[in-house]
C-alpha cells in the first residue's frame, strides 16, 4: 500500500484529483431540482435555484464573487423584463 502512495502516477493522479475538488463551487446536490419538480409539479425558478447553488449555507454568502456578479445580473434582467410589462418564469 505504501508502495502504491509513493508512485509518482499515483501522486500525480491524486494531485489532479485534488485541484478538480477545489474547483468545485456548487453547495447543493442535484437531486434538489428533482425533489422540487415532485414536491410542486413545477421547474424551480432558475434564478433562485442559481442562488441556491451558489451560497453557503453556513454564512448565506455566495461562494464566489464571480457567482454573486452573476446572480446580480440576473436579477437586473429579470427587473428589466418586469419593468417592460414581460412575462418572467
Amino acid at each position: 500500500m505504501v508502495n502504491k502512495w509513493s508512485d509518482p502516477n499515483w501522486k500525480s493522479t491524486t494531485d489532479k484529483n485534488k485541484a478538480n475538488r477545489e474547483k468545485c463551487k456548487l453547495t447543493a446536490p442535484a437531486i434538489f431540482l428533482c425533489l422540487h419538480i415532485k414536491k410542486t409539479g413545477k421547474e424551480p425558478d432558475p434564478i433562485v435555484t442559481f442562488k441556491k447553488f451558489h451560497v453557503k449555507k453556513a454564512n448565506g454568502e455566495f461562494t464566489t464573487p464571480k457567482a454573486q456578479t452573476i446572480h446580480a445580473e440576473m436579477k437586473n434582467k429579470e427587473a428589466e423584463k418586469l419593468s417592460q410589462g414581460e412575462k418572467v418564469n
